[in-house]
């Protein structure tokens, strides 16, 4: 089955041509978060689609879909993202007039960005179709799978492509304290990260939009234990020998994940306004096994809000609720110490403890991704009752 950043835009598109006689998409290529991706893109792409729906006689109904899997920029503070804003200029600039925006969203951020742009372009609607499911999903899982605890040989897992800060922070944690070498542990030095940040330069000069920085620039105000981390731990790059590697990283299934009991979770962002769940998430939940997530603060009160279960059961969750990224940060590291510790046979207790929610969340997952068609037609049904 197609990936989920596959199937949502053309289920979307399948359903809005029975309503508009020309329907656009536009993808992340164009706007996203990604190496290359200016302002400008999107601006050009608008253009492009040579709209001129605001000239009489030339009139078509018409509906763009804007698709953003990826994590937006905020500036400190803000509730609205720098792709927001400039989703707005560009709409302007490129002179589109008396068409119809279907903002697709995963996350709050999407959302937002809708009631902006619809506040200060009123020639335009901007409707928000909100995805009850997670991006890069990329296949439906086999609804077969058993918890399979007699696989279990390690106390966590941990992946970490050190491209960005709290990857790093927590990545050279694991080697200060000797965790990483017991554990099924992968982790890259973090070197190609600074590459891309510096070739990024280039396309940031003569832009008529905001620049926001690249994936990498994602810093937060650090503590003293933090710096002092950085600076004291060097890192490279690790691959625990059970680590199999012949799937994409971002596929839905990683059996391997079955040979350790507990998961930590390294989600894209961590210091951000909104919880941003993802297929890393998800590669837990399909390996039946609880999670720990080193994500933005409330990203397991989204979770339940999605309809999952958590593991208030055998961990302390509090953690999610820490706004400040060094405090929170600081106890995630203090748990998988903790979890490192203990016998491996009582960490294999506490998973069966929590075996229903593994199996529940597994259910859950399954259902969404089945009837991802039918939940995003309603959607747009409800927009428009």
């Amino acid at each position: 089955m197609i990936s989920t950043d596959e199937a949502v835009p053309q289920i979307l598109k399948d359903i809005l041509k029975n309503y508009y006689t020309d329907v656009h998409f536009i993808g992340t290529e164009f706007w996203g978060d990604k190496f290359g991706v200016t302002p400008n893109k999107l601006y050009s792409k608008l253009c492009s689609l040579n709209i001129e729906n605001h000239i009489k006689g030339k009139y078509k109904k018409t509906a763009i879909i804007l698709y953003q899997g990826e994590a937006q920029y905020f500036v400190p503070g803000s509730k609205v993202s720098l792709q927001a804003i400039n989703l707005r200029d560009a709409v302007g600039k490129a002179g589109i007039y008396s068409t119809d925006f279907f903002i697709v969203g995963y996350h709050e951020a999407e959302k937002l960005m809708t009631e902006y742009c619809g506040q200060f372009n009123t020639s335009n609607r901007f409707y928000h179709i909100n995805v009850d499911y997670f991006h890069h999903f990329n296949e439906l899982v086999d609804s077969k799978v058993n918890i399979n605890l007699d696989q279990c040989r390690y106390n966590f897992s941990y992946m970490g492509h050190n491209h960005r800060m709290h990857r790093k922070l927590f990545s050279k944690y694991l080697i200060e304290n000797n965790l990483y070498q017991e554990n099924l542990v992968s982790f890259t030095n973090g070197k190609i990260a600074g590459e891309k940040n510096s070739l990024k330069k280039s396309f940031e000069t003569n832009n008529e939009f905001i620049t926001f920085p690249l994936w990498t620039n994602d810093d937060w105000n650090y503590s003293q234990q933090m710096i002092d981390l950085y600076e004291k731990v060097e890192l490279f790059d690790h691959k625990n020998k059970d680590i199999e590697d012949d799937l994409p990283d971002n596929n839905p299934v990683q059996p391997f994940l079955q040979k350790s009991c507990v998961h930590f979770v390294c989600e894209t962002v961590f210091d951000y306004t909104y919880p941003n769940p993802n297929e890393k998430l998800m590669q837990a939940i399909t390996a039946k096994r609880p999670f720990i997530v080193i994500g933005p603060a409330r990203t397991l009160t989204h979770l339940k809000c999605l309809g999952f279960k958590t593991f208030e059961d055998i961990f302390d969750e509090t953690y999610d609720q820490i706004r400040d990224p060094n405090e929170r940060m600081s106890r995630l590291m203090s748990m998988v110490l903790e979890i490192s510790k203990k016998p491996l046979d009582e960490l294999k207790e506490m998973v069966k403890k929590v075996e229903y929610n593994l199996n529940y969340n597994y259910d859950v997952l399954f259902f969404k991704r089945k009837n991802l068609a039918k939940s995003l037609k309603e959607s747009i049904i409800e927009l428009w009752e």
